[in-house]
């Protein structure tokens, strides 16, 4: 009966064993950091001038401008001249409910000719002329769509309205949207690794960034809790999921309140951080990663990342930058082939590198 049990004991470890390395995403390929050809360490540069920021939480270069995207302000938008980073124009995009206000800015991108700021807290998507941005002191707003949903991440698209990632559990992976804000369709499945997840903890263990790539008409995502990309086409058809570098999934439990609602939370020392702040610039992809494991005793400077991964437009692994400043985002200036970077430690600061 004793050896029984040991044999039964030993079945069962080499089977939780199995389970775990047998463990993947339907449809992906791997990929680890040894599949970078080049891995090279980057040291910041001195600028001339240092600018004044207030809380920036993102960064934006658009022809000379660089744009500074404030938390706590009076205005969202700081605007400083590339490569002198002297103040351009007043601040701009004032907090309110207003025709040319916003509640929160989320994300500045850029589409043909307009510069468009997303507003998550608003459920709207506000237009503005690149030129404007440019060459007027205050800016007044081309066009303005609200969306039927709330959403996490969206992206405007050439011509055909905006994708997004919608927080509704009937909604599938990518959400179409018009110019008037009504989602025509709904394409793609969540990724699946063979464990059940609850509604609400499939929506909170799949946040991702959208990045899109307006050349090849591929919209990317890139994950924040499982170290994933995946690649769809503007039609919302799965190209491509990448798992990697260092394949772990996500790890989020849902859990009752005391007043009755429902919540997703972390779970300490099993979920990690993956991808942040992608960046299509100069044929390439560019992003952020960490795969640091939450504790709840970490530091604040454990979200400052030193590791920038860059990817040619087919996701194929093509270099991989190790910052010798951690930073939480970045913007690249093409014209100068120079990466700005933000820093929370010891406090807010710009950094600069040369790529």
């Amino acid at each position: 009966m004793k050896k029984s049990r040991i044999l039964i004991g030993v079945i069962l470890f080499y089977t939780q064993i199995s389970c775990h390395v047998d463990k993947k995403y339907d449809y992906s390929t791997t990929f680890s950091l040894s599949d970078f050809p080049l891995i090279e360490k980057l040291d910041t540069v001195n600028m001339n001038c240092t600018p004044f920021l207030s809380i920036p939480i993102r960064m934006l270069c658009m022809d000379s401008i660089l744009l500074v995207q404030n938390r706590k302000n009076e205005f969202f938008l700081q605007r400083y001249s590339i490569p002198s980073l002297q103040p351009k124009g007043i601040d701009c995009i004032a907090f309110g409910h207003g025709p040319e206000e916003m509640l929160s800015v989320h994300r500045i991108q850029i589409q043909d000719s307009l510069l468009w700021l997303s507003d998550k807290m608003g459920q709207s998507c506000m237009g503005y002329h690149r030129s404007d941005i440019v060459n007027k002191a205050d800016l007044a707003s081309v066009r303005k769509v609200h969306f039927e949903l709330p959403f996490y991440d969206i992206s405007p698209l050439v011509d055909s309205g905006f994708v997004a990632t919608v927080l509704h559990p009937e909604h599938k992976r990518l959400s179409f949207f018009d110019f008037e804000g009504n989602c025509y369709a709904t394409k793609g499945e969540y990724p699946d690794f063979g464990v059940k997840h609850s509604p609400l903890e499939q929506i909170e263990s799949y946040v991702c960034e959208i990045s899109i790539d307006n050349k090849n008409k591929r919209i990317w995502l890139f994950y924040t809790l499982t170290d994933l990309i995946e690649i769809y086409n503007f039609n919302g058809d799965l190209i491509k999921r990448m798992h990697g570098p260092d394949i772990f999934f996500p790890s989020m439990k849902e859990v009752s309140m005391d007043d009755g609602y429902q919540k997703v939370s972390s779970i300490e020392d099993e979920t990690r951080d993956a991808y942040f702040c992608p960046l299509m610039s100069g044929g390439k992809m560019y992003v952020l990663y960490s795969g640091k494991v939450f504790t709840r005793a970490r530091p604040l400077s454990a979200y400052l990342l030193n590791k920038l991964m860059v990817f040619d437009l087919d996701g194929k692994p093509f270099k991989c930058y190790e910052l010798s400043v951690p930073i939480f985002t970045f913007a690249i200036d093409e014209s100068n082939n120079v990466l700005y970077g933000l820093s929370f430690d010891p406090e807010y600061h710009l950094v600069k590198y040369i790529l």
